[in-house]
C-alpha cells in the first residue's frame, strides 16, 4: 500500500514534470514568435523595395 509520504512525492514529482514541459513550451513560443517578427521585417522590406522598384519602372 502507498503510504502519503509516497503519494505526495509522486504528486510533487509529476508537478515538477508538468511545470518543466511549460517552461519549455513557453521556451518554444518565444522562439517562434521572434522568428514570426523576423519574417515580418524581412516581408515589410521586401514590400519596400518592390514598390521602390516599381515607382523606378513607373514614376508618376
Amino acid at each position: 500500500m502507498i503510504d502519503l509520504l509516497t503519494m505526495q512525492q509522486m504528486h510533487t514529482a509529476e508537478f515538477h514534470a508538468i511545470k518543466a514541459r511549460a517552461e519549455r513550451t513557453d521556451a518554444s513560443l518565444d522562439n517562434i514568435n521572434a522568428r514570426l517578427d523576423s519574417m515580418e521585417r524581412r516581408l515589410d522590406d521586401l514590400l519596400i523595395s518592390m514598390s521602390q522598384l516599381l515607382n523606378w519602372i513607373n514614376p508618376r
